[in-house]
């Protein structure tokens, strides 16, 4: 990847998906590329986004993974009254203050649209998958 980034001299980078260079690696190893991978861009100037799929919130921020980025936000769907939403929370944010509420969010023409923080909270915090008995 390196070869590519030196080749190219990318002002931003975009890595789709973490989850799919953490499969086969033992998870030391995992954490040890992916700290090396953000240190050498940062250290280039280059704007990274990186995405991980996962069905938790805390598997992210308990690796050191977390330690190397920052900013942390997760986009969800949960459950509101019987159908899915889209939700959004900042885990971190690096030398700022920021709300911790988890919010809904809509994709429109215009881009993302952040609403307000759910209501009532039935459902929040878990997938969909399991709140199923």
């Amino acid at each position: 990847m390196r070869s590519l980034l030196e080749e190219h001299k990318p002002s931003r980078v975009v890595i789709d998906a973490l989850t799919s260079i953490q499969r086969p690696m033992p998870e030391h190893e995992y954490v040890r590329y992916v700290k090396s991978l953000a240190s050498y861009l940062k250290a280039n100037a280059v704007t990274s986004l990186h995405i991980s799929i996962s069905d938790a919130i805390t598997p992210v921020t308990e690796t050191g993974v977390s330690t190397v980025v920052d900013n942390i936000i997760s986009l969800r769907h949960v459950e509101i009254d019987s159908a899915l939403q889209r939700s959004l929370i900042v885990l971190k944010a690096k030398g700022t203050s920021y709300h911790n509420s988890i919010r809904e969010f809509e994709i429109t023409s215009k881009g993302i649209l952040v609403k307000e923080k759910f209501g009532n909270g039935t459902g929040l915090g878990r997938s969909p998958s399991s709140s199923r008995s």
